[in-house]
């Protein structure tokens, strides 16, 4: 019975060390002048940040030639690393629509400004790898770029008409 007494006061003493050490914080002891501690934790996850996002417009088709828009963007990031792009569209692809008809587009992204170097986006997949990014949340660099290209051909396959689309980008921390 002694044994069993002293093992339950070893286990209990164990556990209330344990306990205490988990903790940093400590109180004050009685005295002209008493200090306590407290610990402050704050977990900052990998966060990215993409703007400078412009609206593409044309003023009228000509009837020749394909029609290829740019815009030079900043991604930043509070890591050193890289990330990873995917593209939707609204209509569940990537084409323009009137309403009635549909003339496809070709996405494209670069991890640096302008198109040299671009890549072309197949829908929802990620583009992954990307490493041109400012390392601070509040740059603004303009250091990637979203192309996109509509071909003569499919231009010309369908009716007059005023067709649009949104194109949306997830950036994601890798």
């Amino acid at each position: 019975m002694k044994k069993t007494i002293s093992k339950v006061v070893l286990a209990m003493a164990s556990v209330a060390l344990l306990s205490s050490s988990a903790y940093a914080a400590s109180d004050g002891t009685v005295g002209t002048t008493s200090t306590g501690t407290a610990v402050i934790s704050v977990t900052i996850p990998k966060l990215i940040r993409a703007r400078s996002f412009s609206d593409f417009t044309t003023a009228s088709y000509s009837g020749t030639g394909d029609i290829n828009q740019n815009d030079d963007l900043n991604i930043s990031k509070n890591y050193t690393g890289t990330y990873r792009v995917k593209a939707t569209a609204s209509g569940g692809a990537f084409t323009l629509t009137d309403g009635s008809q549909t003339v496809a587009y070709v996405p494209y992204f670069n991890d640096a400004s302008g198109v040299t170097g671009r890549v072309a986006m197949t829908y929802n997949t990620d583009v992954t790898g990307q490493t041109g990014s400012a390392t601070t949340l509040g740059a603004s660099t303009l250091n990637a770029n979203l192309s996109v290209e509509v071909l003569e051909a499919d231009l010309q396959a369908v009716n007059a008409g005023a067709y649009t689309s949104t194109i949306s980008l997830l950036f994601t921390p890798e």
